[in-house]
C-alpha cells in the first residue's frame, strides 16, 4: 500500500458509498414529485429538467451501488487481493476500458468518490428545481 494510502481508506470509501444510498432515495423522491400532479402548476420544461437530472442521479446511484458492493468484497479480501481478476472481469463485460487496467487502489477510490460528487451535484440541482417550483 503506497504511503499516501492508509488502512482506513477502503473503510472510509465503503462508508461513503453506503451513505450515498440516501442521495439516491432523495433523487428518486424529487423525480417522482416532478412527475406528479402535485407539481402540475410548474412549467413543463422545469419539471422535465428535474426528471432528466433525476435520471442522471439515479444512474450514478446504480453505479455507486455496484462500486459499494465491489469495494466491500475488496475490503473483505484485502485491498491488494483480486484486483487483477476484478479488472479482467470488468474489461470482459465492457465496463472498464483497457487503459485503466492495473490502477492503484487510491485511483479507484478517487473514481468512486467522483461518482458520489456527480450524484450529489445532480441531486442538488434537482432540489433547486423543486424549490423554484414552490417559489413559482
Amino acid at each position: 500500500m503506497p504511503a499516501h494510502e492508509t488502512p482506513w481508506s477502503l473503510e472510509i470509501v465503503v462508508a461513503m458509498l453506503r451513505a450515498a444510498r440516501l442521495v439516491t432515495w432523495l433523487s428518486l423522491l424529487f423525480t417522482a414529485a416532478a412527475l406528479t400532479p402535485w407539481l402540475g402548476g410548474a412549467p413543463a420544461p422545469l419539471r422535465g429538467m428535474i426528471v432528466i437530472l433525476g435520471i442522471g442521479a439515479i444512474w450514478y446511484g446504480v453505479r455507486i451501488a455496484i462500486d459499494a458492493h465491489l469495494f466491500r468484497r475488496l475490503q473483505a479480501a484485502g485491498p491488494d487481493t483480486g484486483l487483477d481478476a476484478l479488472d479482467q472481469a470488468l474489461t470482459q463485460l465492457g465496463w472498464m476500458k483497457p487503459d485503466k487496467l492495473g490502477r492503484c487502489m487510491n485511483a479507484r477510490i478517487q473514481g468512486a468518490l467522483r461518482l458520489v460528487r456527480w450524484q450529489v451535484g445532480l441531486t442538488l440541482a434537482q432540489g433547486l428545481g423543486i424549490v423554484t417550483v414552490f417559489m413559482w
